[in-house]
């Protein structure tokens, strides 16, 4: 079973303009920072990373680790191109029952 989204939302909140590992197939890895973490809700947040101009422009799992973090299994999707890079979104939303 997962976090809870608060609990998560910590975790990366605390890491913002930190360094992530993205580890993406069998040996593919690549640096990214995580540029945003925002509450989008009472039970959800999102995520915003840049990686290098070399990142992928798939979306997918990646698995991402930090310094004292993870290796997390994240769903990733790029959204857009800049001159640094690639920023890529991610979206964490929990069910609740009513």
């Amino acid at each position: 079973m997962s976090q809870p989204p608060s609990e998560e939302f910590e975790d990366y909140h605390a890491r913002v303009g930190q360094s992530f590992t993205m580890r993406f197939g069998e040996q593919d890895v690549i640096e990214s920072v995580l540029l945003e973490c925002e509450r989008r809700g009472p039970q959800s947040f999102s995520l915003l990373f840049r990686a290098g101009p070399n990142a992928p422009r798939e979306q997918g799992t990646y698995l991402l680790s930090a310094e004292d973090f993870g290796p997390r299994p994240v769903f990733l999707v790029p959204v857009r191109e800049t001159p640094d890079g690639v920023e890529f979104h991610a979206v964490f939303n929990q069910l609740t029952e009513e």
